[in-house]
């Protein structure tokens, strides 16, 4: 029994190592180059995207989680870009998947200068110009 436990014990840290080892990032640039559990997440705080940039492989699954302020995602004009997230998500978590390859650029236009960028597979291309100062066609 008691070399049964001390097998369960190691696997559980091994386990835990490979979990956040899986899950890494850049801390230089805020670049998440990893997903925990198949899916990745971006929180929004104050007037921030966090991470505010990521890589993600092809099929992949963000999910914004919004806190207590309102915000919203909208893509930049990008062909395979997935469907905006409306305004006034307070408290609320809304994912989408990405389901080609290139560099998806984001704003939330409640609050101006709040941007961010999802690189999908081996994209190559640098990310779009900041968004027009009179808004979207």
């Amino acid at each position: 029994m008691r070399v049964f436990r001390r097998l369960v014990t190691a696997g559980v840290i091994v386990g835990s190592v490979a979990a956040v080892a899986a899950c890494s990032s850049d801390k230089a640039t805020g670049t998440q180059t990893g997903q925990q559990g198949g899916h990745t997440v971006v929180a929004l705080a104050s007037a921030r995207f966090s991470p505010a940039t990521l890589t993600v492989p092809v099929n992949s699954a963000v999910t914004w989680q919004f806190g207590d302020t309102a915000h919203n995602v909208t893509f930049r004009p990008t062909a395979g870009a997935p469907a905006d997230i409306p305004g006034a998500n307070a408290n609320t978590s809304v994912s989408r998947t990405f389901l080609s390859t290139g560099v998806f650029a984001y704003d939330c236009t409640l609050h101006p200068g709040m941007s961010g960028s999802v690189t999908v597979g081996q994209a190559t291309t640098q990310p779009p110009p900041p968004p027009p100062s009179g808004g979207y066609p």
